[in-house]
C-alpha cells in the first residue's frame, strides 16, 4: 500500500530556460497527504524533464515546494522564471498558500505566484442590502 498520496493536482504553466534555450514548462502542484485517514502533510511541486518528475516538497507552503522543485531543476541546468522564485514575492496573510502574493516594489495588484500570464480577477462585490 503507498502510504502517501496527491491530491488536488493543478497544472501552470511557466517560462523558463534550459542551458540557456528559452522553454515552457508544466508545473504540476498539489498536496501531500498520508495514510488511510488522508492526514495532510505538505504540499509539491513537480515538473516533467526527459520523462522524469523533478518533484520538490515542504510541509508548510507552496511556494516553499515550488522553490525547493527549481534548486533541483537548476542542477539539471534548467531555470524556472516564476514570480514567486523572485526575492521580491511574498504573501498576504490572506493570499497564503492560494497560489497569489505580490512584488515588492510593485504595483498593489496580485500576481500568480507560477504563471505571469494569469490575470487576476476580483470577486464581485455583493451589497448587503440587496
Amino acid at each position: 500500500m503507498q502510504w502517501e498520496k496527491t491530491t488536488g493536482r493543478e497544472a501552470h504553466c511557466c517560462e523558463g530556460t534550459i542551458d540557456g534555450v528559452p522553454a515552457r514548462f508544466t508545473v504540476h502542484t498539489g498536496r501531500i497527504e498520508t495514510g488511510r485517514s488522508r492526514m495532510f502533510i505538505g504540499y509539491f511541486a513537480s515538473v516533467e524533464i526527459d520523462g522524469e518528475p523533478v518533484t520538490g516538497a515542504d510541509s508548510s507552503g507552496i511556494v516553499f515546494a515550488l522553490r525547493n522543485c527549481a534548486e533541483k531543476l537548476r542542477a539539471r541546468g534548467v531555470v524556472l522564471d516564476a514570480p514567486a522564485l523572485s526575492e521580491r514575492f511574498y504573501e498576504s496573510g490572506l493570499s497564503e498558500n492560494s497560489g497569489w502574493g505580490y512584488m515588492r516594489d510593485g504595483d498593489d495588484e496580485p500576481v500568480h505566484y507560477i504563471d505571469r500570464t494569469k490575470k487576476y480577477t476580483r470577486p464581485p462585490r455583493y451589497d448587503s442590502k440587496s
